[in-house]
């Protein structure tokens, strides 16, 4: 991708400065990577166009302790809660607003077999964070169709990753730590030593990219698998709920003003990462059969998730190149995986600590 004249230019007024790190990308992987690295004094240059598409756009930030048709506790869910609190807090302190939100997820039960298989889960010590049975009187009771049984999963969170998007590039432009420009890798050159982007340089080069590594030649051999997700923003007249989530037959995540997030779904095969006619029908029909309010569509998104075929994230060093670096492939659950393994990763990177090996991308070597 050829750099428009205007990021040129701004790449020349950098001539001759030497940086610590330079991130390409600035979602969320790349967006909590390169705070983590200025809190703690290193400097830093985040190289993105504003892609429309990328997945944090369209997402919803939940983390959710207990997933899947199982019940299955989330991986590492303990530490990976503790901390996403610590870091989105320090994030909030930081940019000056509001992005995490502690939450309950009542969870629908569709038949008695449900019902028993969460009676189980609950009685489980290692589940009492997080499985309880919902109250008849819950929030959502009236707003859904009835269901065989409600489950109540404890403990989850929502971040506001949308907001966390927004409010950190302007800090990054008002700081002049961000470079609005697709990468060009005609201007990249390695040395032993650095790495030099046009007229920088800089110690190490870490790409945050999301599913667009597909187009990087230093990286594109890892085993990325892009699934294509889309999202609404609809509005339940006269349905407000404070922050708790409903999953019914679609999410439902409050978001204000009688508005909430649903979306979701896994698309593999797409022609583009636009939002599409054929999702936005068929998601309509199938709201409008569990909600019993009526609902109007307020906006539609679409993202493409940076998923892994072994569903763990892709960290680490080029085997080549030790000063090329990678922080991507966190999937669907990025809000959640995106503090503990960017702390992680800087003290990798700073010599204080090391990978886990399950998302290294040395067990791809």
């Amino acid at each position: 991708m050829q750099m428009d004249i205007d990021s040129q230019s701004k790449l020349s007024n950098l001539t001759n400065k030497h940086l610590d790190y330079i991130i390409v990308g600035q979602g969320l992987a790349g967006s909590v990577l390169s705070f983590l690295l200025e809190q703690q004094g290193y400097s830093i240059l985040v190289i993105d166009k504003g892609h429309q598409h990328a997945a944090s756009n369209a997402a919803a930030g939940l983390i959710n302790p207990i997933t899947g048709r199982y019940y299955t506790k989330s991986w590492k869910i303990e530490e990976l809660i503790d901390s996403a609190r610590m870091i989105y807090g320090e994030i909030e302190q930081h940019l000056g607003c509001k992005l995490w939100y502690d939450i309950d997820i009542y969870r629908a039960l569709h038949s008695i077999e449900q019902v028993n298989d969460w009676a189980l889960r609950s009685l489980n010590p290692d589940y009492k964070d997080f499985a309880a049975d919902a109250p008849n009187d819950h929030v959502y009771r009236g707003v859904v169709n009835d269901s065989e049984g409600t489950a109540l999963i404890k403990g989850g969170a929502r971040v506001d990753i949308g907001l966390f998007i927004e409010q950190y590039r302007s800090y990054l432009i008002e700081s002049e730590l961000l470079l609005e420009t697709g990468f060009d890798y005609s201007q990249l050159t390695l040395s032993t030593d650095t790495v030099n982007y046009g007229a920088v340089s800089a110690d190490h080069l870490i790409f945050s990219e999301g599913y667009q590594m597909l187009n990087n030649p230093y990286f594109n051999y890892l085993p990325l698998a892009p699934a294509k997700g889309e999202s609404l923003h609809i509005k339940i007249k006269d349905v407000e709920i404070p922050h708790n989530v409903m999953k019914h037959q679609q999410y439902l995540v409050p978001i204000g003003n009688e508005q909430f997030w649903s979306g979701g779904g896994f698309a593999w095969k797409y022609q583009d990462s636009a939002p599409t006619k054929a999702f936005i029908e068929k998601y309509v029909k199938d709201l409008g059969q569990f909600i019993n309010h009526p609902i109007s569509i307020v906006e539609h998104r679409a993202g493409v998730r940076p998923c892994v075929k072994d569903r763990k994230p892709l960290i680490g060093t080029h085997p080549e190149h030790p000063r090329l670096h990678i922080f991507n492939g966190l999937g669907t659950k990025g809000t959640s995986l995106a503090p503990f393994f960017a702390k992680q990763f800087v003290e990798y990177l700073t010599g204080n600590g090391d990978l886990l090996p399950v998302v290294d991308i040395t067990r791809f070597s």
